[in-house]
């Protein structure tokens, strides 16, 4: 019998690389995710698992990256020639055959390692896999297109070996789908392992003057030290809403006094999600979003059907018993007939559908991007010296109060303030969210926006007049006298 090739590891593996090294060969996973922060030691210990599976299972094996530029340059010559600092990830003496022209290695286990970019998918088809390994995973596409890749990946492991995937990445934001179906614990898959790596998880294997600096951007330079020293999620170079602190800005649910205004703001989607938001304000002129509606898919009638429940639930608030009515504002788009027309010959639109479920009070909103940036940068700022409400649970350091507080249940929401990106070129450049990615990640966001640009009034305190038709007769009159038009938000009588 063939005693098994063994090659000594060319470091001596920390506490996280042993923990992958658990989770790559655990039986229950199928995806390991190796995440967090840079210079961590998740890319060698990553690329060696693959090595010894390679070595002790013969079969084809997938080394990959997003663009094939990215592929030579770093990942390949980190397997093949190593750099100034680090030996080759594959020790030469394992390697019967190099054919650069095809990006290929052949080991003398009788392992094959192939090297192939993903930015064309469709290539990989033809391959049956034992294993595969994603290096930079967080270069893909965070949609869609990105998903596709992965799953192409996961349908190729049809061959002898763990028929498993190792990806390595960098954070990213909140939207991307790594985060969605890997990281995060609300909604990770069946069959995922994770492994989280931080800077100081590989001190001792670094040089201490490099250590000391990159632990110095916690103040120097915060959304760096967050990024590529803790290696946390949704922090990155380009944030859009800096200041949105999750132990500020959301709070605990409780129950809204009656007396509080309320109102809706919503983004349509039809294959892409619909976001729905309940909001509220104080006497203080404080904005909650209180509640959401959140998902892709559905018809307008069962938007519309969710719609009604909740606001019988609780969106709406009473008065005198009753509930009462309120604005929803929503994407002006939901106007647009496209040339549809109703059976009575009138123009149809997303609108028409609403209102024939039974969802009615829609204004159109103020669209403005820019606008409706700038307003959310206005209601998340912490103002400094500003009294914060008794209901809300802010942190004595916060020296002040923000006007945008958020219901810790309104997940959709939080994951969207902390990812979305301001746009980087175009005319918005700087001045407003990427329109891509709102479009394609951030429908909570749009929804958000279009609530913040109503400017909501504060709430009336409550009135403690025992004679509440004389009161509200007198706004009525006064109202009237001044040529005004009474709130939409009082109840008639």
């Amino acid at each position: 019998m063939t005693e098994p090739v063994r090659v000594a590891a060319p470091f001596a593996a920390n506490a996280k690389q042993n923990e992958l090294a658990e989770a790559w060969h655990d039986p229950a996973s199928r995806v390991v995710l190796a995440d967090g922060a840079i210079r961590s030691g998740k890319t060698a210990a990553a690329a060696r698992l693959l090595l010894e599976t390679a070595v002790e299972h013969p079969s084809v094996y997938l080394v990959s990256r997003m663009s094939y530029r990215e592929l030579e340059d770093s990942t390949k010559r980190a397997f093949l020639t190593g750099d100034s600092t680090t030996a080759p990830l594959i020790p030469p003496e394992l390697i019967a055959e190099y054919r650069a022209t095809d990006n290929l290695v052949r080991l003398h286990s009788g392992s094959t390692i192939l090297f192939r970019s993903l930015d064309q998918p469709a290539k990989l088809l033809g391959l049956s896999l034992g294993a595969a390994l994603v290096d930079q995973a967080e270069e893909l596409d965070g949609g869609s297109d990105g998903e596709y890749v992965l799953d192409t990946i996961l349908g190729r492991l049809n061959a002898p070996g763990p028929r498993k995937v190792l990806l390595i990445c960098n954070p990213a934001g909140l939207t991307h789908w790594i985060f969605r179906r890997c990281v995060s614990e609300r909604t990770r898959e069946s069959g995922v392992a994770r492994v989280h790596f931080r800077l100081v998880d590989n001190a001792a294997n670094l040089p201490p003057d490099f250590v000391r600096s990159m632990l110095g951007t916690a103040t120097t330079n915060p959304v760096f030290f967050k990024t590529y020293v803790e290696g946390t999620w949704g922090s990155f170079s380009g944030m859009a809403y800096t200041e949105f602190d999750q132990s500020v800005h959301v709070v605990e649910p409780f129950p809204l006094p009656d007396h509080w205004l309320r109102f809706e703001s919503m983004d349509h989607g039809a294959a892409s999600p619909t976001a729905w938001l309940a909001w509220a304000t104080d006497e203080d002129g404080n904005c909650v979003v209180f509640d959401e509606h959140y998902e892709a898919g559905r018809l307008v009638s069962e938007h519309a059907a969710e719609v009604k429940r909740r606001r019988a639930a609780g969106w709406q608030r009473r008065e005198n018993g009753q509930l009462r009515a309120h604005y929803c504002f929503a994407d002006p788009s939901i106007g647009a007939s496209h040339g549809l027309q109703t059976q009575w010959g009138r123009p149809a639109s997303v609108l028409t559908e609403y209102r024939e479920h039974g969802v009615d009070w829609l204004r159109f909103a103020n669209n403005d991007r820019v606008a409706g940036y700038s307003r959310l940068l206005e209601l998340i700022h912490v103002v400094p010296q500003r009294i914060a409400p008794r209901w809300a649970q802010v942190p004595a350091h916060a020296g002040g109060s923000q006007r945008l507080f958020i219901f810790r249940n309104c997940v959709h929401v939080i994951e969207q303030l902390k990812s979305a990106p301001v746009a980087s070129e175009g005319p918005d450049a700087g001045k407003a969210v990427d329109a891509k990615w709102e479009g394609e990640h951030g429908h909570a966001h749009a929804a958000l926006r279009y609530g913040a640009m109503s400017r909501p009034a504060p709430s009336a305190e409550p009135v403690q007049d025992d004679d509440y038709r004389s009161y509200r007769m007198r706004q009525l009159i006064e109202a009237h006298e001044k040529g005004e038009r009474p709130s939409p938000y009082t109840v008639n009588v």
